[in-house]
């Protein structure tokens, strides 16, 4: 049976100009995953991201009315950014009827409740679509955010002196990529 060593080392213990290449090297190891938790939260609030660009600040998102109480119901700090647009959003709501006058005295001549003609307005104006381009705004936002961060150095150096080893030449060390050529191993 043959052994031998291979000399591993954290980031940390690298050289300056070493780490430096390996920021590079690997810029985009997040790539797979940097949007997950901007998408994760929006789901549980049941909102779905459908299209996104941050580059471009593009953001579409879909979701219904129950979307206003789940970010009640799980944002109770009042000054969260989403508690506060759902709480704008519901003030105007309410006033809805001074906005479209005509049509809430029509709505209210042909015997509908005054709950029930502004829910009929907010629906014929589509007046849930404001809210979801602010949200859309307000996740657009959050992806940048989380973009920048999962590129940055600061993120990449705490993975890697967290969770991996590298070798001499500043790969990230793993025992399968060794090749045997000519009784030397090589990464």
């Amino acid at each position: 049976m043959s052994k031998f060593m291979v000399e591993v080392k954290k980031f940390e213990e690298l050289s300056e100009e070493l780490q430096e290449k390996v920021l590079e090297r690997y810029r985009d190891f997040n790539k797979d995953i940097w949007d997950i938790e901007a998408k994760e939260d929006a789901k549980y609030l049941g909102i779905r991201i459908v299209e996104y660009d941050i580059h471009r600040r593009i953001c579409k998102v879909e979701c219904d009315d129950s979307v206003i109480g789940n970010i009640i119901k799980e944002h109770s700090d009042e000054e969260h950014p989403l508690r506060v647009m759902v709480k704008e959003y519901l003030e105007n709501a309410n006033m809805i009827h001074t906005f479209y006058p005509d049509e809430y005295r029509q709505l209210m001549e042909d015997g509908c409740t005054s709950l029930e003609a502004k829910n009929e307005i907010i629906a014929d104006t589509n007046y849930i679509k404001h809210l979801k381009k602010s949200l859309a705004r307000y996740y657009l936002n959050e992806l940048k955010i989380d973009f920048d961060y999962y590129f940055s150095d600061e993120c990449l150096t705490s993975m890697f002196n967290e969770s991996f080893e590298f070798s001499a030449n500043g790969k990230i060390f793993n025992l399968s990529d060794f090749t045997w050529n000519e009784g030397v191993y090589n990464a």
